[in-house]
């Protein structure tokens, strides 16, 4: 599994463990489970960015109430 670097990173600033296995050689499941999140965030801003018809702003605004973010 590869985990992108930006992803991890954001993984990181919030708690995520962001490696593929546990020391002990476990696998990390949760690290799964952020992948598949991340993933369905990137397809909804690319959404959002297809339906805005050209207008930046607009997909900005858009994005900001999707996730509700100021």
């Amino acid at each position: 599994m590869i985990v992108p670097q930006r992803v991890k990173e954001i993984g990181e600033q919030v708690g995520l463990y962001m490696e593929t296995h546990y020391q002990g050689g476990f696998p990390n499941e949760q690290l799964h489970t952020a992948l598949q999140f991340s993933d369905l965030i990137v397809r909804e801003c690319l959404s959002i960015m297809q339906n805005c018809d050209g207008d930046l702003d607009f997909a900005i605004w858009k994005m900001k109430q999707t996730f509700g973010v100021e």
